[in-house]
């Protein structure tokens, strides 16, 4: 049976749905992992009674009874409605939600946990939509700080070339629990070495997901220009081209689309790791399970440089040329992109998961009110949280 988790007393719900709602003084019912009710005028007549106070981050159990018996409540019968509506004064406060309406003074429901709300803001979780987990691992390498990051790859690459499965687990669930503490449900995460073997580092890494509880994207990652070939990665840490693309379906036919919790991401690393027909390749497969893509682009001023170099083209030119600007993609950092190349990523329906650097981009399209699809400001703050944990502590 799916667990029932009553939040009372809410001072300010805060909804993030179309109309920017903000509920007051309120209640929250979860059942499972999903919202059942929300609603105002709960008046509980407890038989046992398990408060949870915030307070000090402390737990305070009061009882009559032992704990593990399970809570029961009632409502009191004045339930607000989408007709009975009470006006608030204060700018962009409204307490008008469509309450349930079948709940009266007669219905019963028994909680395994009750948290009390006074004085607080319950908010949505907020989600993280670019991290590499098992970069906690060498987070503060005296070595790799405060230096370009082609440099700072090259002295990483070998260190993490040398990883073994069970550390994916540990630098995961060390990532995961600190993006749980910041209020993030949801993280997608980059994997792009499988040192070990693909099946045995993301079971290890999916491991510490299931033992968190968080929402997860697979962010399914890939190299296959290494040094030798004039890219950056060395030899060890790249993959061959069709042992990729069979992993990558392996993984699709397994996580695609409503086969999953985790949900899956096609995500070739960057212009100067991964080969432009792998780039061509692992669109296609996207588009036969309908998956998103994603990969870094314009992260830096070596990376256009290196385009230059090997394409003749900047970043975004070379994307456009590989079939890679189209709706179900999603670029990570997009830094160094000029203004005209700004317009048409808005335009075209591509979106960034940025960082604080490339957050000019938004403050750009902000004087032509130009907005990304499914871009707010949690993603963009969450990105600057994760960069920041990755890198130094």
């Amino acid at each position: 049976m799916d667990k029932r988790i009553l939040i009372k007393n809410i001072s300010y719900l805060v909804t993030i749905d179309a109309e920017k709602k903000i509920l007051r003084d309120c209640h929250l019912i979860i059942k499972g992992n999903k919202i059942d009710r929300i609603g105002k005028g709960l008046s509980p007549k407890q038989k046992i009674s398990r408060n949870i106070n915030l307070d000090n981050t402390k737990n305070r159990y009061e009882s009559e009874e032992k704990i593990n018996i399970k809570n029961e409540y009632k409502f009191e019968k004045k339930i607000l409605s989408k007709n009975n509506v009470e006006s608030d004064k204060e700018k962009n406060i409204e307490k008008n939600c469509e309450f349930d309406e079948k709940i009266d003074e007669k219905t019963q429901y028994e909680f395994d946990e009750i948290i009390d709300a006074k004085d607080m803001v319950i908010l949505p979780g907020f989600i993280n939509t670019h991290h590499h987990l098992y970069q906690n691992l060498t987070r503060c390498f005296s070595a790799s700080q405060d230096v370009p990051l082609f440099d700072w790859l090259t002295t990483l690459y070998p260190i993490w070339s040398k990883l073994e499965p069970h550390d994916f687990y540990i630098s995961a669930l060390v990532g995961i629990v600190e993006l749980i503490l910041s209020g993030c449900t949801t993280t997608v995460d980059h994997l792009y070495i499988f040192p070990g073997g693909q099946n045995t580092v993301i079971e290890n890494e999916l491991r510490a997901v299931k033992k968190s509880g968080i929402r997860f994207c697979l962010a399914r990652g890939s190299m296959s220009l290494s040094e030798e070939e004039g890219g950056l990665p060395p030899k060890e840490l790249v993959q061959e081209e069709d042992e990729i693309l069979k992993q990558c379906q392996r993984l699709a036919e397994k996580y695609g689309e409503k086969k999953s919790e985790v949900q899956l991401i096609l995500a070739p690393t960057s212009p100067f790791s991964v080969t432009k027909s792998l780039m061509e390749k692992i669109m296609e497969l996207a588009l036969e399970f309908n998956l998103k893509c994603n990969t870094h682009l314009a992260e830096n001023r070596q990376e256009n440089e290196f385009c230059l170099e090997r394409y003749n083209q900047r970043p975004f030119d070379y994307m456009k040329e590989v079939g890679w600007i189209r709706g179900n993609v999603f670029f990570t950092h997009t830094v160094y992109l000029n203004e005209d190349e700004i317009l048409k990523l808005a335009k075209s329906g591509v979106y960034p998961t940025v960082s604080d650097k490339s957050f000019a981009i938004i403050l750009f399209l902000s004087q032509f009110n130009i907005n990304f699809p499914s871009l707010n400001i949690f993603e963009i703050m969450l990105c600057i949280k994760t960069k920041f944990y990755s890198v130094v502590d």
